[in-house]
């Protein structure tokens, strides 16, 4: 589900360039339907760098996750399932 959010939104085609932050605001903006708070803002980066530097030490997990050697992939796919599993967008009216 969460590669499929990540291909609907293109953000690695279309943000290629941008920094981390807007990627995340965007997806998240896209997924919630407002922008990130200072505070979520903060720990979806935190997220992020985390992500980031497990896959980017052990690809093999990211090959593991996406499919591929690709572990700005795996990092943005990990964020997505964050975004995706929040209450706020689970319990939408």
């Amino acid at each position: 589900m969460e590669r499929g959010f990540l291909s609907r939104l293109g953000w690695l085609r279309l943000f290629c360039n941008a920094a981390n932050d807007q990627r995340l605001k965007y997806g998240f903006r896209r997924a919630i339907g407002r922008v990130p708070t200072s505070e979520e803002q903060v720990l979806l980066s935190a997220a992020l760098k985390k992500h980031s530097l497990r896959y980017g030490k052990d690809p093999a997990a990211a090959h593991q996750l996406v499919g591929e050697e690709n572990p700005e992939l795996a990092a943005y796919t990990m964020v997505a399932s964050i975004i995706l599993n929040l209450d706020e967008l689970i319990n939408r009216p």
